[in-house]
């Protein structure tokens, strides 16, 4: 019997630690999205994590969304459109005009500046 554990346990160990070092594929990118206030952070975010990234994090000040998630559940793209669907532009995707107007007036960013600048 304990020839048969000396034999299974470390295949095990082995076998655990492969699995478990897969299981954290996530990468983390960083985007410039429009907004200005707290309010605007937290439908950021918000809208983020319901598009799968596993975090999120907003900065009102420089305007960069830095986010994490898994490839194999969702993209760069994908989050990036829910965004602009909640009204936020960013540097892939325009919110829609109506969206962006119901708004509240703290959040009104301007819309005629460049993502870049």
């Amino acid at each position: 019997m304990k020839l048969i554990l000396g034999k299974i346990m470390p295949l095990f160990l082995i076998l655990s630690s492969i699995f478990l070092s897969a299981q954290n594929l996530n990468i983390t990118e960083k985007a410039i999205v429009k907004g200005n206030c707290t309010e605007c952070e937290e439908r950021i975010e918000s809208a983020a994590i319901s598009a799968d990234a596993t975090s999120a994090s907003w900065s009102p000040e420089t305007k960069v969304l830095q986010i994490e998630f898994n490839p194999a559940k969702t993209s760069l793209e994908k989050i990036l459109k829910k965004i602009a669907y909640v009204g936020h532009d960013n540097e892939q995707f325009k919110a829609d005009d109506e969206v962006y107007k119901k708004l509240p007036s703290c959040c009104l960013y301007d819309r005629k500046q460049n993502i870049e600048e």
